[in-house]
């Protein structure tokens, strides 16, 4: 399989919607998990080419001809990942600042994971002041509005975004069998930077611009440090763990394999799904528990593309394929 990177610049606020809270209007997340960035490369698809350039993607990502990261952070210096869901082997000796900046450690440089998973293994200290965290990529905006509705008085809301600073933004890996599936996928990117990802998208929120891919086929024409280290993991399939980095479900048959040896943390997927045509309401879609990033498996599943509509007569769905990084515990 092929591999490239994609990084959104944001020119506008982000928000995205945290599904674990009953009413998560008025906060918003900094990263876009892979299904909601599926879903809004299928409204880019129906924009550009219609229901038949959506069966394209849905069929792509059916067939396993392409797999989708999570949205995850990068800033001018790395590319950054989840931190891994796994307990170090033997206690780690920490001064009392190191204490507080693994408590607050959510996302470590690509080409500081080998050092921080030599940590978790016992050989050695990480220092996890290079971690970083939310706050560190920009800040949490709220900003009021007012639902108007004929002949009632204003009602007044709060929505919660966030902005991200100068250089930062998200980036996602691509995982391809052909230069087809890639071109299409960086077609509908660009268009969704015009239209905005996340919530609120009609208001203005969630805008971006879109870099050229950066490749990471050849292992001879690096990057940086930080995509040489992603090129091995990608590609490393003998390695005895393997790290997600997308918010992905095993397929039906491939849990149990999964759970042996894992640790992982769930993440609650539930919702409405925006409808591609106006005349349409919104519909609920099914909840569902995937596997969060960040967690580790010794069985590499290969997830699969759940049907959550609520009824037959409109099908919606929800992408849960995985993208691993291939490690040492």
């Amino acid at each position: 399989m092929n591999y490239c990177l994609f990084n959104l610049s944001f020119t506008s606020p982000v928000h995205f919607g945290d599904s674990e809270l009953a009413h998560s209007l008025d906060t918003s997340g900094m990263t876009c998990h892979a299904d909601t960035l599926f879903s809004a490369l299928c409204h880019a698809a129906y924009s550009i080419g219609g229901t038949q350039k959506v069966e394209w993607l849905i069929n792509a990502a059916k067939q396993d001809r392409l797999r989708l990261s999570d949205c995850m952070p990068f800033d001018r210096k790395h590319f950054y990942l989840p931190r891994p869901y796994w307990l170090p082997k033997k206690k780690l000796e920490l001064q009392s600042g190191d204490r507080k900046a693994l408590k607050k450690a959510e996302w470590i440089p690509a080409s500081e994971m080998e050092c921080c998973l030599a940590a978790l293994r016992g050989e050695r200290a990480y220092d996890w002041l290079n971690a970083k965290n939310k706050s560190s990529f920009g800040k949490d905006i709220t900003t009021e509005r007012a639902a108007v509705i004929e002949s009632e008085d204003a009602n007044p809301y709060a929505v919660g975004a966030y902005c991200f600073a100068e250089n930062t933004g998200l980036y996602f890996i691509l995982q391809y069998q052909s230069s087809e599936e890639k071109d299409t996928i960086e077609t509908l990117a660009e268009a969704l930077g015009y239209s905005g990802i996340g919530g609120k998208s009609s208001s203005g929120y969630g805008k971006f611009t879109l870099d050229d891919p950066i490749l990471l086929n050849d292992p001879e024409d690096p990057y940086d440090d930080d995509t040489v280290w992603l090129y091995t993991a990608l590609h490393n399939e003998a390695a005895n763990h393997c790290l997600l980095v997308s918010t992905a479900l095993p397929a039906a048959g491939e849990l149990d394999h999964a759970l042996e040896n894992s640790n992982f943390q769930l993440l609650r997927r539930g919702g409405f799904s925006h409808p591609i045509s106006s005349n349409s309401s919104l519909r609920k879609k099914k909840t569902q528990y995937l596997f969060s990033p960040g967690s580790v498996f010794t069985y590499r599943f290969s997830g699969d593309i759940f049907e959550v509509g609520q009824t037959e007569l409109h099908k919606i769905y929800r992408y849960g394929r995985p993208i691993f990084l291939g490690v040492t515990l």
